[in-house]
């Protein structure tokens, strides 16, 4: 099914409908040397600076890319910057990039787990400040949960909204006009591609994520019932945009969100990323007007600025509780 029309259906990402799926930039990437580790039986690729310098205690960077994109490769042009004072990895999740795929990684859960998994096969102790992109965001956010004593900060780049309720998510349903026939028509694509013994592993996996995010019961209810964030230092970076004027005549055109609902969904997402910080002194959000989707792409700077703020708020507060 079209990219556009699931990510209208997934609950976990309806605030990023334009943007979650744009070709990432192609940009020149630093060599930085691929890395594997075998975890689980199955191959993950990695590439990381500064971790043999890493003072003992030392917060060390991770980085959580978004939705179908390799970890390893999607933060390198941070790297020279950040490797002054800090050291990190970004790694290929199962099925993206260079690490083999795993059926049994289906859920945010099992990914945050995985990830866990992978840093202590990798030999890379905690404390963690965690990077998410996107849907990165998600993992980042199930990870703290999971693992509170380990991550000393969080920063979000324009993350996909997992926190909507129901309230929320029926008055998107309604603004969008997505009726039910669109849903069990969409649904019934996405259990064909999951059968079809024809197509290659990773579009059949993906359909079966996919038809386990449309029901907003089971993987969205992780997130509900999570504890609230810990008092660590936390950024949150959004895209604030309206939709570009587009003649309404053609089918695809229909689809798109009006401004009133893009900024039903903007709302939406401050409002509940305000509530994720609530438990953070020194947690805040930035609003980035007409930025794109890789922040981290179009202004470099930028994410280093705000990575460098919390890594220091983070190493003041980790040398503070040792001083204790």
């Amino acid at each position: 099914m079209p990219h556009f029309i699931s990510s209208l259906l997934r609950a976990a990402i309806l605030s990023l409908v334009l943007v979650l799926f744009l070709p990432l930039p192609h940009q020149g990437q630093p060599p930085y040397n691929r890395q594997y580790v075998t975890v689980a039986g199955k191959k993950m690729s990695y590439k990381s600076f500064g971790l043999n310098t890493r003072l003992p205690g030392n917060p060390v960077l991770i980085f959580e890319a978004g939705y179908g994109v390799g970890g390893a490769i999607n933060f390198t042009s941070l790297f020279p910057a950040l490797s002054k004072t800090a050291s990190g990895l970004g790694y290929d999740r199962n099925g993206e990039g260079e690490s083999e795929q795993d059926t049994t990684v289906m859920t945010s859960r099992d990914r945050a787990q995985r990830l866990h998994a992978f840093l202590q096969v990798a030999h890379v102790k905690p404390p963690y400040i965690l990077i998410g992109h996107s849907m990165g965001g998600s993992i980042i956010r199930m990870f703290t949960s999971l693992y509170p004593a380990e991550v000393a900060g969080l920063v979000f780049i324009d993350p996909a909204d997992f926190m909507q309720s129901k309230k929320q998510h029926e008055a998107l349903r309604l603004a969008i006009h997505l009726d039910q026939d669109d849903s069990i028509s969409a649904v019934r694509r996405l259990e064909r591609m999951a059968a079809d013994t024809m197509l290659p592993t990773l579009p059949r996996h993906r359909a079966r994520q996919q038809l386990r995010e449309l029901d907003r019961n089971r993987d969205l209810r992780e997130f509900d019932s999570l504890a609230p964030l810990p008092d660590i230092p936390m950024a949150v970076l959004l895209t604030y945009n309206s939709p570009r004027p587009t003649p309404r005549d053609t089918a695809a055109a229909r689809q798109m969100p009006t401004k009133a609902v893009m900024e039903m969904m903007n709302h939406f997402r401050i409002e509940n990323y305000q509530a994720l910080l609530e438990n953070s002194d020194s947690g805040y959000i930035m609003l980035l007007p007409k930025y794109q989707h890789f922040v981290h792409e179009q202004n470099p700077a930028l994410v280093v600025t705000v990575i460098e703020g919390i890594y220091q708020k983070a190493l003041e507060g980790l040398k503070g509780s040792n001083e204790k």
